[in-house]
């Protein structure tokens, strides 16, 4: 059952282990506010929860991990637009690097960019092979 659900982001939880899936399913997965806000506010629900507990992030396409920024977004809002999203990537990144869980990035896609270092700021990375 999902903990949490938003524009296209799932959180679930096995109530047996612990281990929550964050899903990312928005085609190409692609970092806007939008996203970075619904990630976060899962992000927020693990953060709270109790222990024992774990985070596995992946992805809902067989396609895409993530394909890193908006660029379609950053060009649209401009240097300062640009400036306020990269700096809420890092933000929520950083959050990941510092959970009270072990994380693992199911990399299921292509990882570009914003994509890789969201892989990178888990604790442990599996990729598919094909």
């Amino acid at each position: 059952m999902a903990e949490f659900s938003k524009d296209g982001i799932v959180l679930t939880r096995s109530p047996s282990s612990g281990i929550y899936t964050l899903c990312i399913d928005r085609t190409e997965n692609v970092f806007n506010p939008t996203l970075v806000s619904a990630v976060s506010s899962a992000i927020t629900h693990v953060e709270n929860a109790s222990h024992p507990k774990a985070l596995i992030v992946t992805s809902g396409g067989k396609k895409f991990f993530s394909n890193g920024l908006d660029l379609t977004y950053m060009m649209s809002h401009g240097g300062d637009g640009t400036a306020k999203l990269i700096e809420s990537v890092w933000r929520l990144l950083a959050r990941i690097l510092v959970l009270d869980c072990r994380t693992v990035a199911a990399i299921n896609g292509h990882a570009f960019g914003a994509g890789l270092f969201l892989a990178l700021s888990c604790d442990y990375r599996l990729m598919r092979t094909e």
